[in-house]
């Protein structure tokens, strides 16, 4: 009979094994939050993921705990998610460790976020146009503010072919258009990264080209 305790001493020590090997980590940036599918996309340095979020995850933002709703955007995340049979990723505890831009919230309402690539600028009419998945899409820049890696630019830092994110609200007072609220540049154009990289080396041409000369001038 002995062995047949070891039996069951080994089968309980394999299952917790099994269950472990069905969960998986992910970490990043919060980037968006759909309360009606409950679902989490978190930002990497690959492509975004959309998590689906289990209905008693525990939730937590700095140790405290939360809603979905709450989760800030940008925050910094971490979550554990176990697969499902389905083969679907389901978070089953979220921690969000950093505020990122704690005023603004990862929650939308559907259709007041607008993604797609620049591709015109008006400027008297004070107007873009995004390339969108779902063909182009007119945005009124309004007086709404500008962002660029959280920091708030001008309307001179918008390029052709740059990545942006558009938020979208509707105001109070019976309104039922949407109107622009705030913007973000996810992704420069390719035109200002070798720009920039160009300028780069020039800086350090220049930089190169002092040191010569000083030590020219020093008579090594």
């Amino acid at each position: 009979m002995r062995w047949i305790r070891y039996l069951g001493v080994a089968a309980a020590l394999v299952v917790p094994a099994a269950v472990i090997a069905q969960q998986a980590i992910i970490a990043g940036w919060v980037d968006s939050v759909d309360t009606q599918a409950n679902t989490l996309t978190v930002r990497g340095t690959g492509n975004p993921r959309i998590i689906q979020v289990a209905p008693n995850a525990v939730i937590r933002i700095n140790g405290q705990a939360t809603r979905l709703d709450q989760l800030p955007k940008d925050g910094q995340v971490s979550l554990i998610a176990q697969k499902l049979p389905s083969g679907v990723l389901q978070a089953i505890e979220i921690n969000v460790g950093g505020t990122g831009n704690s005023r603004e919230t990862a929650a939308y309402p559907a259709g007041s976020v607008v993604d797609g690539q620049l591709v015109r600028i008006d400027v008297p009419a004070n107007q873009i146009t995004l390339r969108t998945n779902s063909g182009n899409f007119v945005v009124s820049l309004g007086s709404a503010p500008i962002k660029w890696n959280g920091i708030p630019v001008s309307t001179r830092y918008l390029q052709l072919g740059q990545q942006l994110r558009v938020i979208r609200t509707v105001p109070t007072g019976g309104a039922t258009d949407y109107v622009t609220q705030s913007i973000y540049i996810l992704r420069p154009a390719q035109t200002a990264v070798k720009s920039s990289r160009a300028t780069l080396a020039r800086r350090g041409a220049s930089r190169a080209a002092v040191r010569r000369k000083n030590t020219q001038s020093a008579g090594y």
